[in-house]
């Protein structure tokens, strides 16, 4: 996904920025294997058996080139490789693609193949070549290794240019991680990331973390012994005053209970009902007695059932001695008083008149 991307229409505009483009390629690689910032461009690509980025655009330049040998002389993209042709024995243009393209073969001795300008030649010769320009440069990362400073001992462990086994374990990725972090370390500034944390060493100076040995890698790995610590009995002081208000809180919702009880055993007691008298004594069998008269007086506040709410307001509602859906009850009370008229001839003053 990266490569289509970054790599879009490469063949074309890109001769000019190799060097441009294998930075995005190597931070990949040292970000995927937690190397150092660093680390040698050469020690990335022997360790993850990659070859520099110039191979695959090559590879993608000699497509491009026989797509253009097999065009017609009089189309327009000939005629320009044409021009371009011309001025590149002539005058030194910058970005001319035929230019470059020639400097590339000529590197691998593939000068017969620029002065045939032939197709068919190109087919034959293609592998060969591509062949070759990954061997060019699979030797000049082993010449850079070999004579670098920056780790001694890589040369003489490492497979030079063939895939290092451990790289395709099927494991933990910390511990490939872990293993090639010590393959491609420093000599002068030894570092390592693990879990999180980069852990340098200093041999001039103790190792921070037991205090009784050089800090150098070697005493990290074989003698020291990790020693979790001991978890901080932490107490929040917020927290603290959280449970300390809740606390008050129920007693305070207790206090209010009790009285709020106090108070109705009082208006029970001595309410307007009579039931009891304040001398009271709650004895067991005044208990029974006073549950007994709480039951007499139901109403819709003490009513154990909800269906029965709306009979105790209907009890209350009616007149004494009438039922339920007696003839008395279907009759309706007019709404509005009678008229003069209607009242003219049953008074003593209409009779009179009359």
């Amino acid at each position: 996904m990266v490569s289509s991307v970054l790599l879009y229409a490469s063949e074309i505009w890109s001769p000019n920025y190799f060097d441009l483009l294998e930075r995005v390629h190597l931070k990949f690689l040292k970000s995927l294997l937690h190397l150092s910032r660093n680390t040698p461009d050469a020690f990335v690509r022997l360790e993850s058996n990659r070859l520099h980025i110039k191979a695959l655009i090559f590879k993608r330049m000699l497509g491009f080139w026989s797509k253009i040998l097999n065009l017609p002389h009089d189309s327009l993209p000939r005629v320009c490789y044409n021009g371009l042709s011309e001025q590149s024995d002539t005058i030194q243009l910058p970005y001319n693609w035929v230019m470059e393209f020639r400097r590339l073969l000529f590197s691998i001795g593939g000068d017969d193949v620029w002065l045939a300008q032939s197709s068919e030649e190109l087919r034959k010769r293609k592998n060969s070549l591509i062949e070759s320009f990954n061997n060019n440069l699979l030797s000049k990362d082993v010449l850079s290794v070999t004579h670098a400073s920056f780790n001694n001992y890589f040369r003489s462990i490492s497979l030079l240019g063939l895939p290092e086994p451990y790289i395709y374990f099927r494991c933990d990725p910390k511990f490939i991680r872990t293993l090639s972090q010590i393959r491609l370390m420093s000599k002068i500034k030894p570092r390592i990331y693990l879990n999180g944390t980069v852990h340098s060493f200093n041999p001039d100076n103790v190792c921070s973390l037991c205090k009784c040995s050089k800090d150098e890698f070697a005493h990290f790995l074989l003698e020291y012994r990790y020693e979790p610590p001991a978890p901080v009995q932490y107490v929040d002081p917020a927290m603290i005053g959280v449970l300390v208000g809740m606390a008050l809180m129920f007693i305070i919702i207790c206090v209010v209970l009790r009285l709020f009880s106090k108070y109705v055993a009082n208006i029970v007691l001595t309410g307007k009902n009579g039931i009891i008298g304040s001398d009271f004594l709650f004895t067991e069998k005044n208990q029974f007695r006073l549950i007994a008269r709480w039951r007499d007086n139901r109403t819709i506040f003490n009513t154990p059932n909800p269906r029965l709410m709306n009979v105790s307001l209907l009890r209350e509602s009616k007149p004494p001695g009438e039922r339920r859906g007696s003839k008395g009850s279907n009759t309706r009370v007019p709404s509005r008083q009678p008229s003069l008229a209607s009242l003219r001839p049953q008074s003593p003053a209409g009779q009179s008149q009359e």
